[in-house]
């Protein structure tokens, strides 16, 4: 669940993203991983995870239940799990992981990283040293874009992609309110807000819907009278951005009027309770649908094992943790002696063969990977209500 701590990340444009990616690599070259991971007797098998403060804890939690899940053990060889938990910080990571991590041999795989706009300074790397790396929180729809998925083939993520966020906001918008027209206010910065812009925007018009007006805001807006002022009438506003402008939008809006007020995971604060009371009139959120056929396990499994829920995203980083595990199970090849060997070429068409798929997991069923993306279009709608979130579309 992206929080306003995210926005310098989340909303870092694209062009920047590739910029900060370029210069990373002349940064920190990796060193080619050899054709084959060997380990020794008593070698662990070392997985790498990066998460943030926010998701830190509880997502490691989620990987190394997983991990104990699995026995703990591969062939033999005791499975190691090291956090790098520099979360969404920009700097540093050169010497501090990518140099560390890329030059590691005995790591074979990668759960992260959370943050998108981190994601592009080093997915390039990761790929370039052969580390399959899934994410159980990107979604930026670039990072699988098809002509950039070419040169990272290492990447994969359980996380659903942006632009869908926006369609699932669209069909609800038509399906499940019956509205015909919308106002769109969103950020005048590409990245996450213009997504999901465009994945409603495209799916309103298509299905027959009106968007009536569109405004784009800077970051850090407060006063929106002049927008609402020239507004007009509309069945619906939607508003990707994150929380302090989607909260102080919706107030102005309620206001003036009961229309309904649709925004994005990155509003999706318990704050909105505090300032708008248990039932907020007519707020929807729109936010990854991680519960898969096996989630009601995980669950009670997680809450057993740390003593609390899991949140969002837990299961995506749980399902992640599962799909690498099963790869490595599936290739890697021990000897008489106690020798481990992986090849990372073996991983990765693993994880690209279609016939190892639908996988069942704790956050969704997971399709043959297109460009990498294993989960592209999970997401639902919640109703903000009785001090909670509660799930009403599709």
């Amino acid at each position: 669940m992206w929080d306003t701590i995210l926005r310098t990340l989340t909303l870092v444009p694209w062009l920047v993203g590739w910029i900060l990616l370029g210069s990373n690599l002349a940064l920190a070259a990796p060193k080619a991983k050899e054709a084959t991971t060997i380990l020794r007797p008593g070698q662990p098998v070392r997985i790498a995870t990066m998460d943030m403060p926010q998701f830190g804890l509880a997502m490691r939690n989620a990987i190394d239940l997983a991990v104990e899940q699995f026995g703990g053990v591969l062939f033999g060889h005791a499975i190691q799990t090291k956090h790098y938990g520099r979360g969404c910080d920009l700097r540093g990571e050169q010497d501090q992981f990518l140099n560390g991590l890329t030059r590691e041999p005995k790591t074979v795989g990668l759960i992260g990283p959370i943050c998108s706009g981190k994601a592009f300074r080093i997915v390039q790397s990761l790929s370039d040293a052969k580390i399959l790396t899934i994410s159980p929180a990107n979604t930026n729809v670039d990072l699988t874009d098809p002509d950039f998925h070419q040169t990272i083939p290492y990447y994969f993520r359980t996380a659903p992609t942006d632009f869908f966020q926006g369609t699932i906001g669209a069909n609800f918008a038509r399906e499940g309110l019956k509205v015909d027209s919308a106002a769109i206010v969103y950020y005048d910065e590409e990245g996450y807000s213009t997504a999901l812009r465009d994945g409603f925007y495209e799916a309103f018009t298509e299905s027959g819907g009106i968007i009536s007006a569109e405004f784009q805001i800077p970051p850090g807006t407060e006063d929106f009278t002049a927008i609402l002022d020239t507004m007009g009438p509309v069945d619906l506003v939607y508003s990707p951005t994150f929380f302090e402008e989607f909260s102080a939008l919706f107030g102005q809006v309620r206001e003036r009027s009961a229309v309904p007020v649709l925004g994005p995971d990155g509003s999706m604060e318990d704050l909105l309770f505090e300032f708008f009371g248990p039932d907020p009139v007519e707020l929807y959120l729109s936010a990854p649908d991680t519960t898969g056929p096996n989630h009601a396990t995980f669950v009670a499994d997680y809450t057993a094992r740390y003593g609390h829920e899991p949140g969002f995203y837990e299961p995506l980083a749980y399902d992640a943790t599962a799909l690498l595990l099963r790869a490595l199970q599936a290739v890697a090849q021990a000897d008489a002696n106690g020798n481990l060997s992986i090849l990372p070429q073996d991983l990765l068409n693993y994880m690209n063969d279609p016939a190892n798929y639908p996988y069942v997991g704790a956050g969704g069923v997971y399709r043959a990977p297109e460009n990498g993306d294993l989960n592209p279009d999970a997401y639902e709608v919640f109703k903000a209500e009785d001090n909670g979130f509660v799930p009403v579309f599709p």
